[in-house]
């Protein structure tokens, strides 16, 4: 890259200028000032061709720790600072669901394993005489049941005979037709009696009138109703379109904030958040509200065709008993009504005397009686026909040896509840987030209480018993003069007069590329460390190059 010679010059010329503060002290080489004791002298000499490149003080070993599970915080279990040994728990989710699946996985894989052991013990001698009783007691049921049966078809036999006997008097036919006779009779006798009257005549033209003013009214009001109910619905439909015009602007407004600070919509800012999902929920509202309003457009409009067809028809019904009233009768007509009827209620008389009814009744429930009881006696037959068939299919079941089908399936089954009471253990132990190494908690993010989700990093960790520079500022043509176990300087900025020594442990085997050059990441490990310095610091690092 192009600052790195400026830095080799720059390291040049400062390497001039100490040997040059150096030619006058005595010895060859003398302890940086100020270094304390854990600093190494500086060299006297030093290649013009080392690599030089920039670097960061990292501990041996950190790591980002995230939730398995996304969920509420039950419990955080350390703080900052605090110094954890591998298998410390450190943050747990609240598990009480995944503790009641691993309870009914348990119970599950129990009943499996029951039902298995079953299978291959098979029936006991008690068992068997148990359901050999129940068969008999069955059977002997069924040979009641039937016995029953039978008398219960003769009975039937014998009240349909005497209901058969009762009706043969007089038809069912006679009596209808004499009834509808004097029905017709009376029908008529009572319209020929009305007659039409003043004080009738008068108030039925007052309701027909009120009738067709109630019409009128009718379609006025329903026809607003209606119209209003419409006007309410565009105005719901405006509202629904300037909802989703806002909530698009402000959409696009988060889209190009993102955008422009390279951002996603996990990391937007909650207030643009919180705008975007409110302009969202006005959108929700809006649509409600327009179907809402659709809705009682539509009954407005169903509600005018029912109430006009409603009272058209009230109308249409005072008009014509107006009509009848006005066509009046006379005195010949209602005299021969009057004899008809006369006529007719006497034939019906002679048809349905008390005694043939009080026969007819009788037998009539003798007949439904008997089916009734008929119907219950089959139903017990085929009931317990059905516990025979139960019992002697459960008998050779005890009897029969398992096949090895329902060994396989049972075994099978057991398999699978063994598998997810596995399964629901592994889901709980994701609950609590666990340190995978010995090292001391640099940062804990989640509170109790608190919704935390799976991407977001929840604590880090560090193992601070031993460190390393890493730098990756090697192009690919200063990483050819670099390998394993290459000597090392290293200097930092925060600390001008310290020097440590140390080596290469390991060069990245695959380059990346950054800004158009290729380059590779290098760790070094100090010989040896100063208290004073700490993750993150900026260090210069001049590895001794190879013979090419």
């Amino acid at each position: 890259m192009s600052r790195k010679p400026i830095r080799m010059v720059s390291s040049l010329l400062i390497l001039n200028l100490v040997l040059i503060l150096l030619s006058g002290c005595p010895g060859d080489s003398e302890t940086v000032p100020g270094a304390g004791e854990n600093a190494t002298p500086l060299p006297v000499v030093q290649a013009p061709d080392e690599v030089i490149a920039d670097g960061e003080v990292e501990p041996i070993h950190s790591v980002e720790l995230r939730l398995e599970l996304s969920g509420i915080i039950d419990e955080v279990l350390v703080e900052e600072g605090q110094t954890v040994e591998e298998g410390t728990q450190l943050i747990r989710v609240d598990s009480r669901d995944l503790e009641m699946s691993v309870e009914e996985a348990q119970a599950n894989l129990s009943q499996a394993r029951a039902d298995y052991d079953l299978l291959i013990e098979g029936a006991t001698t008690e068992e068997i005489a148990a359901i050999e009783a129940q068969i008999r007691t069955a059977e002997e049921y069924v040979r009641i049941s039937e016995a029953q049966v039978g008398s219960a078809e003769a009975e039937v036999m014998r009240s349909q005979g005497e209901l058969t006997r009762v009706q043969g008097k007089v038809t069912s036919s006679d009596i209808a037709a004499a009834q509808a006779e004097v029905e017709a009779a009376r029908a008529e006798l009572a319209r020929l009696e009305a007659g039409p009257k003043t004080t009738e005549v008068q108030e039925s033209q007052a309701a027909l009138d009120q009738a067709r003013q109630d019409l009128q009214e009718t379609r006025d009001r329903l026809s607003a109703a209606k119209t209003q109910a419409h006007t309410e619905m565009l105005v719901a439909a405006n509202l629904l379109r300037d909802q989703q015009a806002n909530y698009s602007d402000i959409y696009w407004e988060n889209r190009e904030i993102e955008e422009e600070y390279g951002t996603t919509s996990q990391n937007l800012d909650q207030r643009y958040k919180d705008r975007e999902e409110q302009a969202l929920r006005y959108i929700q509202n809006a649509e409600y509200e327009l179907e809402q309003a659709r809705i009682a457009y539509d009954n407005a409009r169903q509600g005018e065709i029912t109430g006009v067809a409603a009272a058209e028809a009230r109308v249409r019904e005072l008009e014509a008993r107006h009509q009848e009233l006005l066509n009046g009768t006379d005195a010949d007509e209602v005299a021969t009504a009057r004899a008809r009827l006369r006529s007719a209620e006497a034939s019906l008389a002679r048809l349905q005397g008390a005694e043939r009814q009080g026969e007819l009744t009788s037998a009539q429930a003798g007949v439904e009686g008997s089916r009734a009881t008929l119907q219950q006696r089959m139903t017990d037959v085929e009931r317990a026909q059905s516990d025979v068939e139960q019992y002697r299919a459960e008998l050779a079941k005890l009897m029969a040896d398992p096949r090895q089908s329902e060994l396989d399936r049972a075994l099978a089954t057991l398999k699978q509840r063994e598998v997810a009471l596995k399964q629901a253990r592994l889901t709980l132990e994701k609950a609590t987030l666990t340190a995978p190494f010995d090292g001391t908690v640099v940062e804990v993010n989640p509170k109790e209480g608190e919704w935390f989700g799976t991407g977001e990093v929840a604590l880090i960790l560090a193992d601070f018993s031993d460190w390393k520079i890493e730098t990756t500022d090697l192009e690919e043509g200063e990483i050819v003069k670099v390998r394993e176990g290459s000597v090392v300087r290293i200097t930092f900025d925060a600390i001008p007069d310290l020097e440590l020594p140390g080596k290469v442990v390991s060069i990245q085997g695959i380059g990346k590329n950054y800004q158009g050059d290729i380059v590779y990441e290098v760790t070094i490990s100090p010989d040896q460390w100063d208290s004073r310095l700490r993750w993150k610091m900026t260090a210069t690092v001049a590895i001794e190059p190879i013979e090419l």
